[in-house]
This record gives C-alpha cells, structure tokens and sequence, in this order.
C-alpha cells in the first residue's frame, strides 16, 4: 500500500513538474523568448525570485498580486537600431487585449521604454520593458486595479505613502 502511495506521488509531482513546460507561454515569456532570438537578449539569474514572487503573491503588498522580473545584461543594439520593427513586435505579441500607456525612443542613444496595461475586472497587468545602454529590464506586475487607479490619481502621495509602509 505504501509503495503505491509513493509511486502515485512521484507521479504527480512528476506531471507536475512537467506541467509549466507544456503550459502555453505568456506574453512575459513570449518577449523574453523573442529578445533572446532576434535581438540576442541575455537575461541575468535573480536570485531567490521564486521566493520572492511566492512572498508577493502571498504578502499582496500595495494591490500588487503577482510580480515577474528579468534583468537584461546586453543585447544586440546595433540590431535592435536597425530594426525600426521593434514596437511592432512587442504589440504583435501582446495582442489586441494590450493597450500602449508610454513609448519612449532616445534618438541619441537608442533606448527604448514601453509600458503596456491589459485591464479586467478583477486584475490588471503592467508590462514594462526598459532597454538602455546595453542594458535594460523585463517586469510584468499583476495588479488590483483600485490600486492603481489611487496611483494614477495621486503618485506622489501614493508614493511616499508605499515608501512609509502604509498599505491603505
């Protein structure tokens, strides 16, 4: 009887961990994959993210329900300049859902920051990507949307309030 039990376990955990390969990727992976194929991204190991994301899920902290981060440590920017396709790219892979909030592109150095909002009734998702000097930064926040509507409304005041520890 045990050996059953411990033979239906290790088949669970083995589906289980199998499962988030098989399980379609989202728009966050979807653009890690794409920068690292077209563009040649290197994205840097965070240390203890899982516990980290695990901890925010958990703690909520300030409307924000879930986090993923990836650190980009170079890229090709000569191929990314010569492109001119990148913001297709990124609205192509986030889909219609997606709406653009801000599309900054540095003529003088080539640095790029968007930042895409997908809303819902229940949860809202901020996509950020940041490309600098070589550089840059792939964030996805899942967020309550009251919480960023008292953000939006008032950021200085619900900036300091965060930074103070107040959670309202």
């Amino acid at each position: 009887m045990r050996s059953r039990l411990a033979l239906v376990l290790l088949l669970a955990l083995g589906i289980g961990a199998a499962a988030p390969a098989t399980a379609a990727a989202g728009p966050f992976e979807r653009l890690k994959d794409t920068l690292a194929s077209r563009y040649a991204a290197r994205f840097e190991h965070v240390p203890m993210g899982g516990l980290v994301r695990l901890i925010v899920k958990a703690a909520r902290p300030d409307g924000v329900l879930d986090m993923k981060v990836a650190p980009i440590t170079g890229y090709d920017r000569a191929r990314l300049a010569a492109d001119g396709t990148f913001e297709t790219v990124v609205a192509g892979i986030l889909g219609r859902d997606w709406r653009p909030l801000v599309r900054v592109k540095s003529l003088r150095d080539g640095a790029w920051t968007s930042l895409h909002l997908k809303t819902g009734s229940k949860q809202c998702t901020l996509l950020v990507v940041a490309l600098d000097e070589g550089d840059g930064a792939l964030v996805e926040l899942t967020l309550r949307p009251e919480k960023l509507l008292e953000w939006i409304r008032d950021p200085v005041r619900r900036s300091h309030d965060t930074a103070a520890g107040a959670t309202r």
